[in-house]
């Protein structure tokens, strides 16, 4: 796929999924950042995007909510615990797209 049809796949399955997503992180993220192409994990052999949620603080200031995984089907898995990466940098990192 082209990088704005992966995009538009992503960012349309996150709006379809994001009551389910909210379940399983136990609030609304108020953003999404597409963090890596297609590929599998140790956590995760099913070929998947990878994508960091993030709330707001009190300060309005980006916290790391959690991370789901987008299946190139429309379904997603949500983990309640954000990467190591993020929360040690508490940035987005190697963003590829952001999604807003």
């Amino acid at each position: 796929m082209y990088k704005r049809a992966i995009y538009t796949m992503v960012k349309q399955t996150l709006e379809n999924k994001l009551f389910s997503i909210t379940a399983d992180l136990g609030e609304t993220p108020q953003r999404f950042d597409l963090t890596s192409d297609l590929h599998t994990s140790r956590s995760d052999p099913t070929p998947h995007y990878l994508v960091d949620a993030y709330a707001k603080d009190s300060a309005g200031e980006d916290l790391p909510l959690g991370t789901v995984h987008v299946y190139d089907d429309g379904e997603v898995t949500s983990f309640a615990r954000p990467r190591a990466i993020v929360m040690a940098a508490n940035l987005p990192t190697a963003n590829w797209e952001i999604i807003t």
